[in-house]
């Protein structure tokens, strides 16, 4: 979209632990718009400890692009009927989320978010990660089969995304079809930037007339915190404030275990 470069700077600024990816993102788009070729962005794997913002990031990626994203949980698949549909002779077959948001969607290249790689169930009769053997290679990707309609089609332009906690729980085959990347927690001036851009998203995800940004020294104060955890806390503060009567936060409506160790001792002492 002509608002990229936009976008890209607000990525960059939400999400600086991801700069690394960022970067690639962004030098793919430069070869598509230079060179007039349809985007195409390599498999990414994302990994790192619980929290730090993984598929957050996937989210805002996919609106920086302009295209749609459709969210895929391996934690509790038992088939490989999700991404490429159904066989035909069941009576309950139905197309795969692949082809839908191909056929019925409006982008060739919608992000598909595959959460929880690693915890995909091992064993099982119908292997739930087989599909992506296919859809990640772009020798196949262009030639994928939906299972329930027979057909077809090509996917190659198809972005994904996987996170994942543990990569070692990733068969190896699997791993080295993505451009991986470890996120590490924010440190330093980056944790007070990520906690900035977390706690005035919160808010104004709250969608509440009238409550003001906090100031970024209140921020600061939830920097030793994870993307996800500065979130909860944020939006709970939110109701205790409602509930004070104030369109405002303040220290006061974060449990003092939460905050910065100077400021929680003030607030309890």
């Amino acid at each position: 979209p002509k608002s990229w470069p936009q976008a890209l700077a607000r990525l960059s600024s939400m999400h600086p632990h991801f700069q690394v990816v960022t970067d690639l993102v962004a030098a793919a788009v430069a070869r598509s718009v230079h060179s007039k070729a349809p985007l195409s962005v390599p498999p990414l794997h994302l990994w790192g400890e619980p929290g730090v913002g993984k598929t957050q990031y996937a989210n805002d990626l996919a609106a920086a692009l302009g295209t749609p994203v459709r969210r895929h949980s391996m934690e509790n698949a038992q088939t490989t009927a999700l991404l490429l549909g159904t066989e035909r002779h069941w009576s309950t077959a139905s197309p795969g989320l692949v082809f839908e948001q191909l056929v019925f969607g409006d982008a060739a290249n919608p992000v598909v978010l595959i959460d929880e790689l690693d915890k995909a169930p091992r064993g099982a009769q119908y292997d739930p990660l087989a599909p992506l053997h296919s859809l990640l290679e772009p020798a196949t990707a262009t030639r994928v089969r939906d299972a329930s309609l027979d057909i077809e089609f090509d996917a190659s332009l198809v972005i994904y995304i996987a996170t994942s906690n543990n990569p070692g729980h990733v068969p190896a085959p699997l791993r080295s079809r993505f451009r991986e990347f470890e996120i590490l927690p924010p440190r330093g001036e980056q944790a007070l930037q990520v906690a900035r851009a977390v706690v005035a998203a919160t808010v104004l995800r709250q969608a509440v007339p009238g409550f003001a940004l906090p100031p970024a020294g209140l921020a600061h104060q939830l920097a030793h915190l994870t993307p996800r955890e500065i979130g909860q806390a944020v939006q709970d503060a939110v109701g205790h404030a409602l509930e004070a009567s104030r369109f405002q936060l303040s220290l006061a409506d974060f449990p003092a275990e939460l905050l910065g160790v100077e400021t929680a001792r003030s607030v309890l002492h």
